[in-house]
């Protein structure tokens, strides 16, 4: 509904991730996968994604670091091994080449004013390219 009425909705995963995790990370063929995130979704497609991509041995260590400082535990993917996390950061790298101008890759590195200042332009630019505001404070 929010979208019929022209709305911008923000979700935290949607069917770049199950692309990613579930074709490229655990080997389900992607077509399927796609056939089933249109049908699950009754055609709906994000007019942006973004990827917040560095080396996978530097996300692990923030993710160890992470557990370590909220006494947690690592959950079912922390626990995945680094050839998982490659080949899930190497399936957002292949989405973000096939569709530019939808999949943005944030540069993940560095603090969090500087990634934060990353994701504000991608969203800014998006929002120009549909004619509208642009103005965000976070």
């Amino acid at each position: 509904p929010a979208l019929e009425e022209g709305m911008i909705v923000l979700s935290d995963r949607f069917t770049d991730a199950t692309l990613a995790y579930q074709g490229f990370g655990r080997g389900v063929p992607l077509d399927l996968l796609r056939e089933l995130n249109s049908m699950a979704t009754w055609g709906v497609r994000p007019d942006l994604t973004l990827f917040f991509d560095m080396e996978v041995a530097e996300a692990m260590h923030r993710i160890k670091l992470r557990i370590e400082e909220t006494e947690t535990s690592a959950d079912r993917i922390e626990r995945e091994q680094i050839e998982f996390f490659d080949n899930v950061r190497r399936g957002y790298l292949i989405l973000a080449s096939e569709d530019p101008a939808r999949v943005k890759i944030i540069d993940a590195r560095g603090d969090f004013k500087a990634v934060h200042q990353r994701v504000l332009e991608a969203i800014q630019t998006k929002l120009r390219d549909y004619g509208r505001p642009s103005s965000l404070a976070f």
